[in-house]
Parts: C-alpha cells; sequence; structure tokens
C-alpha cells in the first residue's frame, strides 16, 4: 500500500520509493529509506502526512502528500 493510505500509529516498513533521483537523495537524508521502520503518525484531508521514523528519536518529518503516494509500505511486524 501507498504511504498516504497507510492506517496511523501501526509501524510500517518502507518497501519502496518511486521518486526521482533528487527526492530520493532528499528522502535520504531524512532518514526515509527502503527498509526503513516508521509510524504514521498525523494525515489530515489536506496538507502533508507526518511520520515519525523509528531509528531516529524523537524526530518528526512532514511529507508531501504526493511524495506520500510514491512511497509503498508494508506492515514492519
Amino acid at each position: 500500500m501507498r504511504l498516504s493510505e497507510a492506517p496511523l500509529n501501526v509501524e510500517l516498513r518502507i518497501s519502496e520509493i518511486k521518486t526521482n533521483k533528487e527526492m530520493k537523495r532528499k528522502l535520504n537524508t531524512l532518514g526515509i529509506q527502503t527498509d526503513e521502520l516508521l509510524l504514521k503518525i498525523y494525515d489530515a484531508k489536506w496538507g502533508p502526512i507526518l511520520v515519525k521514523p523509528l531509528s531516529n528519536g524523537n524526530s518528526k518529518i512532514a511529507i508531501d502528500r504526493n511524495v506520500a503516494k510514491s512511497i509503498k509500505v508494508e506492515d514492519g511486524n
């Protein structure tokens, strides 16, 4: 499923990122990369999606909704 469709507060594993090289590089610097575990913690109908990478302490990252549609995730358990 896409990150934009994933449920809130469930451990997720990034299985694939289908964006251009520049966006992958930017996401990578934020700790968003393949096989990373994260929690989707906020998702309003408009605006960015807020995620918390589980390997990166208490940081929270806002991801553009269109970018979130290009990130495939699966159950992290």
